[in-house]
């Protein structure tokens, strides 16, 4: 018997299909978009064995986990003849990051208004969890910040915020006018200019990428040049990673894999509090590592998981904790007008063992 699974792999919701045949435990990948390293793993998880990956089109969002994926399984690649080459060298990847950061903005704008149009007409899917995303929001909705639901709307702002983010990847000169409030960014800013370190907690919610490329050339506000520890999931995204490391250098040298957290990461990040810098990461994710492990709090009206692991991390690293929003200031506006939010956590990070669940919780 044939069955099959679909997986969402891409930020665009891109569906990636698995079929295995049960009686002898083979299977078949078409159009791995992204996140190779986790397809790879739970295909070995299943004790199953990848015969091939198929490639219906030479579209990045069909292709961007080929290399890696194809690499790990060590199976054959199938596609059209004329695209094996492309499929081979990441050419659409290289492609898609050099006319980021090569092309001018106008053109970069124009594509993205396209893109958006192209998706909002042909993804149905993406549009359907739009609308369920804004009637959920609509209900609990205060002072009337949405009136309406607006489909196209959200598309367009997430491209031109996605856009945005791979910018700040692959260029060092990102140009873009921040306005911080009256909030805790002074305190923030007096730390880390009297030698204190800090953690910060962002969301995948607008652009943190921003303050992060800021901060590595030195350009918000500080009186010397802080070290910065990013910790992230690379392995769902190392293909697309590698390919940024080689258009920009450096890219990655302050980064760490979030699911390879040990005693001498800790050490690692310790470093980077005592010298001063910043240890930044996201804490609206799960881990696939510790899917048990989460703690559950009201968003949206509903009871969301949170991720356990990133606050267990402060509470080693004994560090202040700041939570960070970087939110575009009109949000299907081409100007780079970004507002962000910083707040200090009420909660002490330098306690006993015996305190730190409760403070977590």
């Amino acid at each position: 018997m044939i069955d099959y699974k679909t997986v969402l792999v891409t930020p665009f919701s891109q569906n990636c299909r698995i079929f295995v045949n049960d009686e002898s435990r083979e299977c078949v990948v078409f159009d791995p978009g992204a996140k190779a390293q986790e397809l790879f793993e739970a295909i070995k998880e299943a004790q199953l064995t990848l015969k091939a990956i198929l490639i219906t089109h030479m579209h990045l969002d069909h292709v961007g986990g080929v290399g890696l994926l194809s690499k790990l399984s060590e199976c054959k690649v199938y596609g059209s003849s004329k695209e094996d080459e492309v499929i081979k060298t990441n050419i659409p990847i290289y492609l898609t990051l050099g006319m980021l950061k090569f092309a001018p903005r106008f053109f970069l704008n124009f594509i993205t208004r396209c893109a958006s149009v192209f998706f909002y007409l042909f993804n149905k899917r993406a549009k359907q969890e739009c609308l369920r995303f804004q009637n959920q929001f609509l209900k609990v909705a205060e002072n009337g910040e949405l009136k309406k639901n607006n489909v196209f709307r959200q598309i367009l702002s997430f491209a031109i915020t996605f856009v945005e983010k791979m910018e700040c990847w692959v260029k060092n000169d990102f140009k873009v006018k921040i306005e911080f409030h009256d909030d805790d960014v002074n305190q923030l800013i007096n730390q880390l200019n009297a030698g204190n370190g800090a953690f910060i907690i962002c969301s995948h919610l607008g652009n943190s990428e921003i303050l992060r490329n800021l901060a590595n050339h030195n350009k918000i506000y500080l009186d010397r040049e802080i070290p910065v520890s990013v910790l992230m999931d690379l392995s769902s995204t190392q293909n697309f990673t590698n390919t940024i490391e080689k258009i920009n250098p450096g890219f990655s040298k302050n980064i760490v894999d979030i699911n390879n957290i040990s005693p001498a990461t800790i050490e690692i990040l310790q470093e980077t509090i005592e010298k001063g810098g910043l240890v930044v990461t996201a804490g609206d994710r799960i881990s696939k590592n510790a899917d048990s492990r989460y703690l559950t709090a009201s968003f949206l009206g509903k009871d969301a998981p949170w991720s356990y692991g990133v606050y267990l991390l402060a509470m080693l690293l004994k560090a202040p904790v700041y939570f960070m929003f970087g939110i575009r200031n009109g949000d299907v506006s081409f100007k780079r007008n970004y507002n962000f939010y910083i707040k200090r956590s009420s909660v002490d990070t330098d306690c006993s063992r015996k305190e730190r669940e409760t403070k977590i919780e």
